[in-house]
């Protein structure tokens, strides 16, 4: 069986690098891979995490180089974490379960799982239920929309405040829902694509404008938010220091969308997600104890994931080896018909084809048999060797210390 790999750039270990990887989009990384010659595969791109799943060996080629490589138990390991809100920038958020799903889906329907990949991922999508079910880690605010709310209420206050949101997708939304408990006086979408602003107002009945009037609109509005994909600003310090003031920015996008201040401008405060660090920290601290039970949930669970593995690794071989035989006895009946069409005498063409029957069928398992005594520990291998006589005994063949002669 392959080997299990992830390659991941994500908010903790590789922030230089993943704002540009976030950009680069799924399809990116799916031609990538498939450039590779690397056929199963899970991609997972959020906000926070750019990661890899696939079956093979890790590979230092452009585009991969900078991320963090895992393998084996320990690449099963940081899936668990990652489903379990471990790996989270807010600890215990659900979002990422809901992200690992799609994305399995995706791959499903695109036929790039395979068995062991998808045993891992309904694991970690089993976990990730399970850890939030069985402890509070997910209690309390955990997104990043209700946080970012939540400092914005408590430094500069929302009810009847004008609120511009730039962006239209689900985190946009989702900032527009909780200001709306709020009690603001008014919330407008700004958008590049009209539709979308116009649905996304829609759900939250709220006004909707252009990109184009994005200048004219922060100067109208109290507060202003950001939540989008782009890979560029867009608003500018500048931008800032016109619109006038008292003026409170948020942005939760990623790359940042909304330039940095170099010094601190009267009547302005900007919050992005590097702002919040002290209240993510803060919350992960809060829940310590709930972290270490969804470790040992995640623990108990890599043990059990390792023996089902090696189970389906095991099933595949023997079917494997079942295939080989049946190939060969066909080939070796054609032979045979073959030997009795030239007039060959009918036990001579029968102990020719059983005999060849016998080396063709066991020569790949005579070979691995030998460098397997060669290379194992003595004990396993006489655990080894005890079942295959009981085998042997079992089917009334003989002896085998007689026939290897241990």
């Amino acid at each position: 069986m392959a080997q299990f790999t992830v390659i991941s750039w994500n908010y903790r270990d590789t922030p230089g690098d993943l704002d540009q990887k976030i950009s680069l989009g799924y399809g990116y990384w799916e031609d990538s891979l498939k450039a590779m010659g690397i056929k199963k595969y899970v991609i997972l791109v959020t906000c926070n995490r750019v990661e890899l799943y696939f079956s093979g060996d890790p590979t230092n080629h452009e585009p991969f180089t900078g991320g963090v490589v895992k393998t084996g138990e320990d690449a099963i390991r940081h899936l668990f974490r990652v489903a379990s809100g471990l790996e989270s920038m807010s600890v215990g958020e659900n979002d990422i379960l809901r992200q690992i799903k799609s994305t399995y889906d995706i791959a499903l329907v695109k036929k790039h799982v395979s068995k062991p990949i998808s045993t891992i991922f309904r694991k970690a999508l089993s976990i990730g239920k399970r850890v939030r079910q069985e402890t509070s880690i997910s209690k309390g605010k955990t997104s990043i929309p209700s946080i970012a709310i939540d400092v914005l209420k408590s430094k500069f206050g929302i009810e009847g405040r004008k609120i511009l949101i730039v962006g239209t997708g689900k985190m946009a939304v989702s900032l527009g829902k909780y200001l709306l408990k709020e009690n603001p006086e008014s919330i407008t979408l700004c958008g590049r694509s009209p539709e979308k602003a116009s649905m996304a107002a829609s759900i939250l009945n709220s006004y909707f404008s252009p990109i184009s009037a994005l200048k004219t609109e922060i100067r109208k509005n109290n507060i202003v938010l950001t939540a989008t994909k782009s890979p560029e600003i867009l608003i500018t310090r500048d931008d800032i220091i016109s619109s006038g003031t008292p003026k409170f920015y948020v942005d939760i996008s990623k790359p940042d969308n909304i330039e940095s201040l170099d010094e601190n401008i009267d009547g302005v405060d900007v919050l992005n997600i590097s702002s919040l660090e002290t209240v993510l920290e803060r919350n992960r601290t809060m829940k310590r104890k709930e972290i270490l039970a969804a470790d040992d949930i995640v623990e108990a669970e890599i043990e059990r994931t390792m023996r089902k593995l090696k189970e389906i690794e095991y099933d595949d071989l023997i079917s494997h080896m079942y295939r080989y035989s049946c190939l060969k006895q066909k080939e070796e009946a054609e032979e045979f018909k073959r030997e009795i069409g030239k007039g060959t005498d009918l036990d001579t063409a029968i102990a020719a084809m059983a005999n060849s029957l016998s080396k063709k069928v066991l020569s790949p398992y005579t070979a691995a048999f030998k460098k397997m005594i060669e290379t194992s520990d003595s004990r396993e291998l006489n655990r080894f060797l005890n079942e295959l006589k009981n085998a042997i005994h079992s089917e009334g063949i003989g002896d085998l210390d007689d026939i290897i002669n241990v």
